[in-house]
């Protein structure tokens, strides 16, 4: 008996106990989205994580591996000034890609492989996902240099300000990237 009484006392104190860290997140979250509606943040990217074919895996495997610590699944990139940026009703996006071009549209050997975008968002949003409870953007643009290749972008943002990116695009295989959120004035 009172081994019961003991299992249900600290029963119910677990149970207090995850529903206060629950109210504490969810209020976070919400507090998280109310900043990001505001328009006014940026995202700098520290990680790239591409989605691959085995034989641009092992292609890439080759080059990077031996010299940088990196792999076609996983690769560094912090400091290098790559960043999404989001002010009033503008994404600027400055992204590097590795992976596979689908469709070259006359763009092969120009400088600027990467991912890059600079205009007005279409189908902006910013909400809350009703599984995660996590803030989310979502958004569709275009390349800032080659207008007929369109990425959709969808964000998850934790409270603790870390970003997972995942672009899909037109002409490309998709990508995911980790970063940090600050905000801007």
């Amino acid at each position: 008996m009172l081994l019961v009484g003991l299992m249900m006392a600290f029963t119910t104190c677990k149970s207090k106990e995850a529903t206060t860290n629950t109210v504490e997140t969810d209020a976070k979250s919400e507090a998280l989205v109310a900043l990001l509606e505001n328009n006014a943040y940026k995202i700098d990217i520290h990680t790239v994580y591409p989605f691959n074919s085995a034989a641009t895996t092992r292609v890439i495997n080759s080059i990077l591996t031996s010299t940088t610590g990196n792999s076609a699944s996983r690769i560094n990139v912090q400091g290098n000034g790559n960043f999404i940026q989001v002010q009033d009703d503008t994404v600027e996006g400055y992204l590097p890609y590795f992976g596979e071009q689908r469709q070259g549209g006359g763009r092969y050997g120009a400088s600027d492989n990467g991912i890059l975008f600079d205009n007005a968002p279409e189908e902006y949003k910013v909400f809350r996902d009703k599984k995660s409870g996590m803030p989310m953007i979502t958004f569709t643009t275009h390349n800032k240099n080659h207008r007929a290749e369109s990425y959709d972008v969808n964000i998850a943002v934790s409270t603790n300000k870390r970003v997972v990116v995942n672009i899909s695009s037109t002409h490309r295989s998709s990508i995911r990237y980790i970063g940090s959120l600050g905000f801007t004035e």
